[in-house]
């Protein structure tokens, strides 16, 4: 089960125009011997994508397999995702 409180982020934004938000999700599946490689990457990658201003949240789940990862990205624009 996954929950995303969002909404005190939204409310501290300088911006409270936002109409809505662009949810990406992305899943992936590793090789076993790529796995150690993948988890690092993919940490740099959320720390990155955390840092950006106009992200909500990010964050990756490992589902039960131990191979397959589904990533959540909560942008305020398509554009600024894209960015």
């Amino acid at each position: 089960t996954l929950w995303f409180d969002l909404h005190q982020r939204l409310s501290d934004s300088e911006s409270t125009a936002c109409a809505y938000l662009l949810l990406v999700r992305d899943e992936m599946t590793v090789a076993h011997k790529h796995l150690g490689e993948f988890c690092s990457s993919l940490k740099q990658y959320l720390k990155s994508v955390a840092g950006e201003r106009d992200c909500f949240h990010v964050t990756a789940v490992k589902l039960p397999d131990g191979v397959t990862f589904i990533v959540y990205e909560f942008w305020e624009t398509e554009e600024d995702w894209k960015r």
